[in-house]
C-alpha cells in the first residue's frame, strides 16, 4: 500500500455533496489557468462551511510549503475517502488533475442522488410507522388510564382487552427506564454488533446474500459500488491491480475488504480480473461476465461504466418495487393494529353507555 493511501486520523468526517462542491469549484478555477494554491485561496471565500473554510486555507498553505493537492488533502484535517485521494494522485501523476476532479465530482455527484433517491422512497414508510406509533402511544398512555377511571366511577370492571392494555400501561409507568431498555436493548445490541464483531458481520452477510430479494439487491449494489470505484481509479491512470487494492483498502466491511485483497493478489500473479472476482466475491454471474468480454475485447473501462450504470439502473427498479410493496403490507398493519386498539377501547365504551341507557 502506497504511502499516500493511508487513512487520514481526522475525526471530521467528509460528506459526498461537500467534497463533490469542492471538485468542482477546484476544477473550474484550475481550468482558468489559476495556479493551485491560488485556486484554493480563491475557493476559500466561496466555501459557505465553517470547517472546510478552515480546511482549504490549510490546504493552500501545505501546497505552498511543496506538498501535492493529494498530501494537502490528507493533512488539512478531513476525512477524504481512500479511493478519491488515489484518483486525485493519479492525476497529479499524469498531469490532468483538472480532468481528475471533474471525473470524481460526477461520481460523487451520482451517488449523492442515489442516496437522495433512497431517502424519498423510505420517507413515506418512516411517516406512517411515526404516526402509527404516535397515536397508539396516546391511545394507551393518556386514553386507556381516562375510560378505566370512568368504568371504576360506575361500577363496572373494563373488558379483559382493556386490562391487558392496562397492564402494558402499568408496566411502563411503574418502571419507565427498565421498559424502555427492554424494549430498545434488543435493536442497540444488534447495532452494536453489527459495528464491532467481525463474525457477526460475517454471519448477517451470509444470511441476507441467502435471502430472495434483498441478496440479489445486495450483489447488484456490490457490483455497481464496485464497477464504479474501480473505473474512475482506471480512467485515472492506476494499474488495474492497484485500483483493486484502493478499493479493498477504503470497505467498510472487513469481509469484502479481505476478499478484493485477495482478487489483488490473484491479478498481481497474472489471472484476469473477471477470475479474481467470480472466485473471492459475491457478485451477479452477467457482472463476472461482462467484464471478461471487456478484457478480452480490451475495453474494460467503457465495460466497467456500462456495468456501474446497468447495475445502479438495476438496484433503484428493485428499490422502487421493494417500497412499493411495503407501503400497502404497513399500511395494512398499522391499520389492523389501531383498529384492534381502538375496537378494544370504544366497544366496551359503546356497551357501557347502552347499559346505562337501559
Amino acid at each position: 500500500m502506497t504511502p499516500f493511501l493511508r487513512h487520514s486520523r481526522a475525526a471530521y468526517p467528509v460528506q459526498d455533496e461537500d467534497l463533490a462542491e469542492f471538485c468542482f469549484q477546484l476544477a473550474q478555477l484550475l481550468d482558468a489557468g489559476l495556479p493551485l494554491a491560488q485556486a484554493l485561496k480563491l475557493q476559500h471565500d466561496l466555501v459557505v462551511h465553517a470547517r472546510w473554510r478552515t480546511a482549504v486555507q490549510q490546504m493552500a498553505a501545505i501546497i505552498e510549503s511543496g506538498f501535492p493537492l493529494s498530501d494537502a488533502l490528507r493533512r488539512c484535517g478531513l476525512q477524504i475517502p481512500l479511493h478519491c485521494l488515489a484518483v486525485i494522485r493519479a492525476g497529479e501523476l499524469s498531469g490532468k488533475l483538472p480532468e481528475a476532479l471533474g471525473r470524481l465530482e460526477a461520481v460523487l455527484q451520482q451517488h449523492v442522488a442515489a442516496r437522495k433517491h433512497l431517502r424519498k422512497a423510505l420517507t413515506y414508510p418512516a411517516l406512517v410507522l411515526m404516526v402509527g406509533g404516535g397515536a397508539s402511544v396516546f391511545i394507551i398512555g393518556w386514553l386507556l388510564p381516562q375510560l378505566a377511571g370512568m368504568f371504576s366511577a360506575f361500577g363496572s370492571q373494563p373488558p379483559a382487552t382493556m386490562r391487558a392494555l392496562l397492564s402494558v400501561n402499568e408496566v411502563f409507568r411503574q418502571a419507565p427506564i427498565l421498559s424502555c431498555l427492554c424494549l430498545f436493548a434488543p435493536p442497540l445490541c444488534f447495532g452494536m454488533a453489527t459495528l464491532l464483531s467481525t463474525r457477526f458481520q460475517r454471519w448477517l452477510g451470509h444470511v441476507l446474500e441467502s435471502a430472495p430479494v434483498i441478496g440479489a439487491w445486495r450483489q447488484e449494489w456490490r457490483a455497481s459500488h464496485l464497477a464504479s470505484q474501480l473505473a474512475m481509479l482506471f480512467e485515472s491512470g492506476m494499474p488495474l491491480a492497484e485500483c483493486v487494492s484502493v478499493c479493498a483498502h477504503n470497505q467498510s466491511n472487513p469481509e469484502l475488504g479481505h476478499s478484493l485483497r485477495q482478487c489483488c493478489v490473484h491479478l498481481e500473479n497474472g489471472h484476469p480480473l473477471s477470475l479474481a472476482l467470480g472466485r473471492h466475491l459475491r457478485l451477479p454471474s452477467l457482472f463476472i461476465q461482462l467484464i471478461q468480454t471487456g478484457e478480452h475485447t480490451g475495453a474494460l473501462l467503457s465495460t466497467l461504466k456500462r456495468a456501474h450504470t446497468y447495475f445502479e439502473r438495476r438496484c433503484q427498479q428493485r428499490t422502487d418495487k421493494l417500497i412499493a410493496s411495503i407501503e400497502p403490507a404497513l399500511t395494512l398493519l398499522l391499520g389492523g393494529i389501531m383498529t384492534g386498539i381502538i375496537a378494544a377501547v370504544m366497544l366496551p365504551v359503546y356497551d357501557l353507555v347502552g347499559k346505562l341507557g337501559g
